[in-house]
């Protein structure tokens, strides 16, 4: 489906917004990766041993970053929304919004992210004793690894929660303006980028309060899964259907 000139220009700004959101995201992530990697390193180098090398990774940060990147995004991405369809906009909604899918939402999604770290860490351990390290070269090798991993862990867990948040926010804001619209499910807008994974749902078209029926092109043998907006998780989306997913909605009159 072609954006028209028209619309083209009312979501130009939404999506250069979006953009510059997800480099921050991004930013933060792999700051937030390296500096517990760090920690957990100088943990098992000391002598501590796995179990407070593991401790050192907490929930709370990762709940602490969502909570960062998920009010300033909504709010932006509300309040641009509404505006671009002819509505005035409070930001105020779109914060108090943002804090109740927060209180839902973080602590789950928090703890998923430092679990992976968790995991990663211990992978570094096992494959250090089994290479029969000493305990530094143990610690050398945690944050090596997360170093390197931190560069694509963190532009995904960025990307995939600063867009998640821009389409909650702009959900948000469409339904905000008490007008008549259908939410259509689209394909990234910027050149170059595309979400192969749900070709086979762009375009599809659905009141602003009903979910969207999601194929995931990849895993043709799972059903189709409900989600309010692209990055939605809380009606049990796969995660699959959910990180690194880059595809965005407009918005268009009932009677279209």
């Amino acid at each position: 489906m072609a954006v028209p000139a028209k619309s083209a220009r009312i979501y130009r700004a939404f999506d250069s917004f979006m953009a510059q959101a997800g480099r921050g995201a991004s930013r933060s992530a792999h700051t937030r990766l390296v500096a517990e990697a760090g920690k957990a390193a100088r943990a098992f180098a000391a002598g501590a041993g796995e179990a407070a090398a593991l401790a050192e990774v907490l929930d709370s940060t990762w709940t602490a970053y969502l909570g960062l990147v998920w009010v300033e995004t909504v709010t932006r991405a509300g309040v641009l929304t509404a505006e671009s369809l002819g509505a005035a906009a409070d930001a105020g909604v779109f914060d108090r919004a943002a804090r109740l899918y927060l209180d839902r939402n973080a602590r789950t999604r928090g703890a998923g992210i430092a679990e992976t770290s968790r995991k990663a860490i211990q992978k570094s351990m096992d494959d250090g004793r089994e290479a029969n390290e000493t305990p530094a070269e143990i610690g050398r090798r945690i944050l090596d690894d997360a170093e390197a991993a931190a560069v694509w862990r963190g532009a995904t867990i960025g990307s995939t929660e600063s867009h998640a948040a821009g389409n909650f926010g702009a959900l948000t804001g469409a339904v905000q303006t008490l007008r008549g619209w259908l939410k259509v499910w689209t394909a990234p807008r910027a050149a170059g980028v595309t979400c192969d994974q749900h070709k086979s749902t762009h375009g599809q078209r659905r009141p602003l309060r009903d979910t969207f029926a999601v194929v995931n092109d990849y895993e043709p043998d799972e059903p189709a899964e409900a989600m309010n907006y692209p990055g939605d998780g809380e009606h049990g989306a796969r995660a699959s259907n959910v990180i690194n997913c880059r595809c965005t909605m407009e918005f268009r009159r009932l009677q279209q």
